[in-house]
């Protein structure tokens, strides 16, 4: 193998890690529940980066026959891939890992997906138990050496055009749409790379196969848009999405620290929609909400999807816990702390670090019962959410109290955020290396505002 065509290999290579290196980062994203599928399509393509290796050395027939089967399964299985990611991400949303994508699938196929998995079997099969293609000598149009490379046949050809066209088709149109569709903006951003991504990867190798009429091989000229490829890639999923960047960064590491947060908030903004898009994103990380709250509240009225959200209505109307309206809904009665309380320890007994809950508000509670019982059940709640490093976010309305209420309940928090209608303010942070994400009005916080340090 020629200097050149090694370093184009592990080029690509190079990025494909990287990407690994991105998805291993990005412990909380939009992509959680596909992310093993990521890590298996980057790490087939490894492979196969390294059989192109070591088959170049190998420069002999027989070496390109295997080379070409291994070929042919492998990026069929990447293509399965891909369809599958593409289904969980835009039919099976429910699903939150690919055992329960599985689990689905077989249950309700998705016909789309099932005709293009059938395509991609057969060409596995065929690969496997036939030789579709006869060994000849091309040239390399970037060095001039000779290799040996598979000629297909005429009707396996056809098969693999079938295949391609199955492909954008779905997957590539699939995503391309969620592109335009997604409500958060860096989750937009990522998808429309990944789809362009996509797309010329699937032409890549079928167009320039042209190269084969004047008997050049056009393994290295395709190794080099994979390569730009992945570099594009790397590029649109280097950040984490919105909800990453803002418990992530903030409180360092789930496992060393809870990541319970006191939200200060001018009751005359918006500031439920800074709540509905956190409800919203951790729904699309596969966590589970469970909002303590009011049936009069602006954030139980303006939730427009209540699916996979637990609510715990807190009433006066009730004297014992009751079931609502709703299967997902639990009314309690707001003056027993002791049954709020165990809700909380209830909810975050299982799978705490799937689970995040909203109390709304502190502010209520102690305008219906006192100031310290709320207080004592704060403090009670914040050392049970530590113990199982559970996410929550506690909401404070400060103008509705004196400044010793609000002082002695910042104090029970590390970590206190006031959101003013246009951004939100760090008024204490327990990680000092904390960099904050931009936030863009799409995501309901104006496109100018920032997390920024209040003096």
């Amino acid at each position: 193998m020629e200097i050149l065509s090694l370093s184009l290999v592990l080029g690509a290579i190079f990025f494909a890690y990287l990407m690994l290196f991105n998805l291993q980062r990005q412990k909380l994203s939009y992509f959680y529940n596909i992310r093993s599928l990521f890590y298996l399509w980057f790490l087939i393509f490894i492979f196969l980066g390294y059989t192109r290796i070591i088959t170049g050395f190998i420069d002999t027939p027989e070496a390109a026959i295997y080379r070409t089967k291994i070929s042919i399964v492998a990026s069929s299985i990447m293509a399965l891939i891909f369809g599958a990611l593409t289904a969980i991400l835009s039919h099976y949303t429910e699903t939150t890992s690919v055992q329960d994508f599985l689990h689905e699938f077989l249950k309700r196929p998705y016909p789309p997906l099932a005709i293009y998995s059938a395509i991609c079997f057969t060409v596995i099969s065929v690969a496997i138990f036939t030789t579709p293609f006869r060994i000849i000598q091309l040239r390399s149009p970037l060095t001039g050496a000779m290799e040996y490379a598979a000629s297909y046949r005429a009707w396996f050809e056809y098969l693999l055009v079938m295949m391609g066209t199955a492909a954008l088709l779905y997957p590539c149109l699939t995503i391309s749409r969620l592109s335009t569709k997604h409500k958060l903006p860096q989750v937009r951003k990522s998808l429309k790379i990944f789809a362009v991504c996509l797309i010329i990867y699937t032409l890549s190798t079928p167009v320039l196969t042209i190269l084969r009429e004047y008997d050049y091989a056009e393994y290295e000229l395709v190794y080099i848009i994979h390569t730009c490829l992945l570099a594009l890639m790397w590029y649109g999923f280097r950040k984490p999405t919105v909800l990453a960047s803002f418990f992530e960064s903030q409180i360092a590491q789930v496992s060393k620290e809870p990541l319970a947060e006191e939200l200060e908030f001018d009751p005359s903004s918006d500031y439920e929609k800074v709540i509905l898009s956190l409800v919203s994103e951790s729904k699309d990380l596969g966590m589970v909400p469970i909002i303590f709250t009011r049936k009069s509240s602006g954030i139980y009225a303006n939730i427009p999807d209540k699916r996979r959200i637990q609510f715990i209505i807190l009433t006066p109307d009730i004297s014992v816990p009751t079931r609502g309206s709703r299967e997902s809904e639990t009314l309690l009665p707001v003056r027993d702390i002791s049954l709020i309380l165990n809700a909380v320890n209830e909810f975050t007994k299982h799978h705490p670090e799937k689970t995040l809950i909203i109390f709304d508000s502190l502010s209520d509670l102690i305008l219906s019962l006192d100031f310290p019982k709320t207080y004592a059940f704060t403090r009670y709640a914040l050392e049970s959410l530590e113990s199982r490093k559970a996410t929550a976010i506690f909401l404070l309305n400060p103008k509705a109290h004196d400044e010793r209420i609000v002082s002695s309940i910042r104090s029970l928090f590390k970590d206190q955020l006031f959101y003013n209608g246009k951004e939100i303010e760090i008024i204490k942070l327990s990680s000092p290396s904390f960099e904050p994400a931009e936030v863009k009005e799409e995501f309901s916080w104006p496109k100018e505002a920032s997390l920024k340090k209040s003096s």
